[in-house]
């Protein structure tokens, strides 16, 4: 169980069929479909990273840039979004299977956010039962678990038995008028397909985290891509090339019809569904003051949201251990986080007596530091905030330009992947020029035993004029000081 937030995850990619990977090695990259480990401590960055990115992106252009992550090695993000419970009990199983087309998805709900369990045994599951075919192959959405800024998709996914598995691939969720819905989404499935009646079935998840001071709209329509349908016994296939994090991946196939599924959300399910407990308790970390504001638990997460003091002398990127724990000792699990708020699975229907939040370290760094200077034709950093941070290389391809990098003695105790190094907002060249949406996409790695990460960019070929300067995400920079406080 992880015990820890952390705002970080997503994975590299790699063919199918390719050797198992190093497992010293952890990687990070924007999108990859295959299974997910709901578990693992660097779950959230990706989310909380291509939130941010949205943000930035919404502020310039009023649209969301989507974030999705995905497993297979995002899919996330999260999660993701197969990240399901405790051990089931019988009766628990029994519920479920009377809930027609979700009797198959008992085996998902294993070992993970008890929040979604309980949420389940409250009823707060919304049948849907809705399939788009096409060419043989099919898309159902079966149910749907929602309150007012989270939401769970229960999918399917068939085709012939003969083919490749039909997997998730690029969805977007879009509200009545065809708007691209505001949020961040990640989602996986329990990675090999079953086979029934001669069908390949991938069952997975969908999780779904609305932007903060947006509401659901009344009905959504979940769009995916087909792409090309290739026979197993393809060897291109079996025995395709396999993928470095920071490698140039061939282009995405778009042929294929899109599979379009449209379902309504009952708000009335989750309507005055949300208890608020103000904290307002102020610590000092190293004469950084930080305030716990209040906690927000509605039936499917716990909100705890944070703010910061404008007059540290240092930016706080982050909690690094913070957690929940009850009056039992028993942990609350983070399930992720954007800007100032960290999110937790629920406690709504099965509230402890006492919930304490604690931790002992935060990510912080001067703010004379937190500019990155790079002359990417010199290949050169100008100015960073130590000799930690390295360029591996700068290369230019038809996606743009690729800088690698390098980040050195990263402690055992600091799990992020730190793949999305840099801002998603204005870049400033040489000239004095702004530029925005500049980024394409990142990834990285870690190595387990050496504290070392290696991680990229995919940087737009724009005019720019040496060198550039980044803004930090976030940096290995900490302050310590051990706090443990009650919020109920």
């Amino acid at each position: 169980m992880r015990n820890g937030y952390d705002p970080e995850r997503e994975y590299g990619r790699g063919s199918e069929g390719e050797s198992p990977p190093d497992p010293r090695v952890q990687s990070v990259a924007e999108e990859v479909p295959g299974p997910v480990d709901p578990l693992d401590a660097r779950l959230d960055e990706a989310i909380a990273a291509g939130i941010k990115r949205g943000q930035a992106e919404k502020n310039r252009r009023r649209r969301a840039l989507r974030h999705r992550s995905v497993a297979a090695a995002a899919a996330c993000l999260a999660l993701v979004a197969c990240l399901f419970s405790i051990r089931i009990s019988p009766a628990f199983a029994t519920m479920l299977r009377d809930i027609p087309g979700l009797e198959k998805f008992v085996d998902l709900i294993e070992n993970g956010d008890r929040g979604i369990k309980l949420a389940l045994e409250n009823e707060l599951m919304q049948p849907i039962g809705a399939t788009d075919e096409h060419d043989g192959r099919s898309l159902t959405v079966n149910g749907i678990i929602v309150d007012e800024s989270r939401m769970v998709v229960f999918y399917e996914l068939r085709n012939d038995m003969n083919m490749e598995p039909f997997r998730m691939r690029s969805p977007e969720l879009k509200d009545p008028q065809g708007q691209s819905l505001l949020a961040g989404y990640s989602y996986g499935d329990g990675g090999e397909a079953t086979v029934e009646r001669g069908r390949n079935v991938v069952r997975g998840t969908m999780d779904v985290w609305l932007q903060p001071g947006l509401s659901w709209p009344d009905k959504l329509t979940l769009t995916v891509a087909s792409g090309e349908e290739l026979p197993k016994a393809d060897p291109t296939r079996l025995s395709g090339p396999s993928y470095r994090v920071g490698d140039e991946l061939p282009p995405e196939d778009s042929s294929g019809p899109e599979y379009r599924v449209s379902f309504a959300i009952d708000k009335a399910k989750f309507a005055d569904m949300k208890r608020v407990y103000p904290i307002g308790k102020t610590i000092s970390v190293e004469g950084q003051k930080i305030t716990f504001q209040e906690a927000v638990v509605t039936p499917l997460r716990i909100a705890l949201k944070v703010g910061y003091d404008p007059a540290n002398t240092k930016k706080i990127f982050g909690a690094g251990d913070l957690q929940l724990v009850d009056e039992a000792g028993h942990v609350w699990t983070s399930n992720g986080g954007q800007d100032t708020t960290i999110y937790f699975e629920s406690s709504y229907f099965n509230q402890p007596k006492e919930l304490y939040v604690e931790g002992s370290w935060f990510r912080a760094l001067d703010r004379d530091k937190l500019e990155v200077v790079v002359d990417l034709d010199k290949k050169r950093i100008l100015k960073a905030p130590d000799d930690r941070l390295k360029i591996e290389n700068v290369s230019r391809s038809s996606n743009g330009i690729k800088l690698s990098f390098s980040l050195d003695n990263v402690p055992e105790e600091d799990k992020m992947i730190y793949a999305s190094l840099f801002e998603g907002g204005p870049l400033k060249d040489g000239a004095g020029k702004s530029y925005d949406g500049w980024s394409s996409s990142s990834g990285g790695s870690m190595m387990n035993d050496s504290g070392k990460r290696e991680g990229y960019m995919n940087i737009k070929e724009l005019p720019y004029v040496q060198p550039l300067t980044f803004q930090l995400f976030y940096y290995p920079s900490y302050i310590r000081e051990p706090y443990r406080i009650r919020i109920w």
